[in-house]
Protein backbone atom coordinates (compact mmCIF):
# COMPACT_ATOMS: atom_id res chain seq x y z
CA UNK A 1 0.00 0.00 0.00
CA UNK A 2 2.59 2.50 0.58
CA UNK A 3 4.34 1.47 -2.71
CA UNK A 4 1.16 2.38 -4.23
CA UNK A 5 0.37 5.48 -2.64
CA UNK A 6 4.39 6.09 -3.84
CA UNK A 7 3.87 5.67 -7.10
CA UNK A 8 0.57 7.63 -7.28
CA UNK A 9 2.32 10.86 -5.99
CA UNK A 10 5.27 10.22 -8.49
CA UNK A 11 2.69 10.30 -11.11
CA UNK A 12 0.84 12.96 -9.46
CA UNK A 13 4.67 15.19 -9.50
CA UNK A 14 5.03 14.12 -13.14
CA UNK A 15 1.85 15.27 -13.90
CA UNK A 16 2.89 18.51 -12.74
CA UNK A 17 6.13 18.74 -14.04
CA UNK A 18 4.47 18.41 -17.42
CA UNK A 19 1.58 20.50 -16.69
CA UNK A 20 4.05 23.43 -15.99
CA UNK A 21 5.90 22.71 -18.98
CA UNK A 22 2.65 22.73 -21.45
CA UNK A 23 2.13 26.02 -19.46
CA UNK A 24 5.77 27.63 -20.01
CA UNK A 25 5.16 26.35 -23.74
CA UNK A 26 1.79 28.24 -24.33
CA UNK A 27 3.14 31.06 -22.91
CA UNK A 28 6.19 30.98 -24.91
CA UNK A 29 3.70 31.07 -27.75
CA UNK A 30 1.33 34.13 -26.13
CA UNK A 31 4.91 36.06 -26.30
CA UNK A 32 5.57 35.31 -29.93
CA UNK A 33 1.96 36.00 -30.57
CA UNK A 34 2.30 39.24 -28.96
CA UNK A 35 5.54 40.12 -30.85
CA UNK A 36 3.96 39.42 -34.16
CA UNK A 37 1.12 40.95 -33.56
CA UNK A 38 2.95 44.13 -32.85
CA UNK A 39 4.80 43.96 -35.82
CA UNK A 40 2.27 43.58 -37.90
CA UNK A 41 0.81 46.81 -36.02
CA UNK A 42 4.12 48.41 -36.97
CA UNK A 43 3.54 47.39 -40.90
CA UNK A 44 0.01 49.12 -40.90
CA UNK A 45 0.49 52.04 -39.24
CA UNK A 46 3.51 52.53 -41.88
CA UNK A 47 1.43 51.37 -44.78
CA UNK A 48 -1.40 54.37 -43.46
CA UNK A 49 1.45 56.69 -43.35
CA UNK A 50 2.27 56.07 -46.78
CA UNK A 51 -0.75 56.19 -48.06
CA UNK A 52 -1.40 59.54 -46.30
CA UNK A 53 1.60 60.33 -48.37
CA UNK A 54 0.60 59.64 -51.37
CA UNK A 55 -2.67 60.74 -50.63
CA UNK A 56 -0.72 64.62 -50.35
CA UNK A 57 1.28 64.18 -53.06
CA UNK A 58 -2.11 63.48 -55.42
CA UNK A 59 -3.94 66.55 -54.09
CA UNK A 60 -0.47 68.08 -54.55
CA UNK A 61 -0.26 67.14 -58.13
CA UNK A 62 -3.66 67.76 -58.58
CA UNK A 63 -3.58 71.62 -57.62
CA UNK A 64 -0.42 71.93 -59.89
CA UNK A 65 -2.55 70.67 -62.94
CA UNK A 66 -5.43 73.10 -61.90
CA UNK A 67 -2.81 75.80 -61.96
CA UNK A 68 -1.44 74.58 -65.28
CA UNK A 69 -4.48 74.29 -66.61
CA UNK A 70 -5.22 78.04 -65.46
CA UNK A 71 -2.23 79.18 -67.05
CA UNK A 72 -2.51 77.69 -70.33
CA UNK A 73 -6.46 78.85 -70.72
CA UNK A 74 -4.83 82.20 -70.67
CA UNK A 75 -2.49 81.99 -73.45
CA UNK A 76 -5.60 80.77 -75.65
Amino acid sequence: MIERTSNELNDIAENGNRMDASIDDIASISQESAAAVEEATAFVQQSNSSMEEIEREAVDLANLSSELNDLINKFE
